[in-house]
């Protein structure tokens, strides 16, 4: 089941420190590209990405391997001693990358730095031995590309809550073990207003089955386009997204 429109082939630009945005390399079938397309509309990812100062790029990579590293949010000590910076410095950045939603600011601290979060997402992704909460499902899915490792993802059916627990292999392509094997995931398209962490995020869960999905996008989200994707295709997308977020060089 596919709601949302197919109009549009994948978009693609350079990034700061390296990379082209997205990783079409990821987007194969039809399915992919116009979820991908739908999802992260190209206006928005130029507005978050274009411009990006190297600084500021230094610092959003230190946040990234920060959360990979420790399975928690740097403070700005923390970033002032690993970049040699001012406070002043991080704090300016701080608020252009909030700007940009490549992370989200809560009471002056690090809320979200896609695809990690503080918050008690039903989603915890361990990747070499470390644990971290993801934002959303295909975060949760793009994480083992980003960081070029295998990733065990354990999160909850949105309906009834039955877990489910995935294995994702990153390299050459995502390969994803799913039990139970009939799970999949809803990405829901939905107008972000602020950051996509309070809006479409919400709308990007694993079901169990395809029934429970059903369900719950006619009792629930009958109003919002989406697409309903396998595991592997939604690891798929978010790879496409995340592999750039770290390059392998930085």
């Amino acid at each position: 089941m596919s709601t949302a429109g197919r109009d549009s082939a994948p978009y693609s630009f350079e990034i700061t420190s390296g990379g082209t945005f997205p990783d079409s390399t990821f987007l194969r079938s039809d399915q992919t590209r116009h979820a991908f397309v739908a999802l992260l509309r190209e206006d928005r990812m130029r507005a978050r990405w274009e411009g990006i100062s190297t600084r500021e790029r230094q610092l959003h990579l230190a946040i990234l391997e920060w959360f990979a590293g420790r399975g928690s949010a740097p403070s700005t000590e923390d970033l002032v001693g690993k970049l040699s910076v001012s406070a002043d410095r991080v704090w300016r950045h701080l608020d252009s990358l909030n700007a940009r939603d490549l992370i989200v600011l809560r009471d002056r601290a690090i809320d979200v730095a896609y695809p990690f979060t503080t918050r008690k997402t039903p989603h915890v992704v361990e990747a070499n031995g470390v644990k971290n909460r993801a934002m959303c499902a295909i975060d949760a899915l793009g994480i083992a590309a980003m960081l070029g490792t295998r990733t065990r993802i354990r999160s909850k059916c949105h309906l009834c809550c039955e877990e489910i627990d995935l294995s994702v292999a990153a390299e050459p392509e995502p390969v994803v073990d799913t039990q139970p094997d009939s799970a999949l995931v809803w990405a829901g398209v939905q107008s972000i207003d602020g950051c996509a962490a309070d809006t479409q995020c919400s709308q990007m869960v694993f079901f169990c089955m395809s029934d429970h999905l059903d369900r719950w996008v006619a009792e629930v989200s009958a109003q919002t386009a989406g697409f309903e994707l396998t595991p592997l295709e939604a690891a798929n997308v978010g790879s496409a997204i995340f592999k750039p977020f770290l390059p392998r060089s930085a």
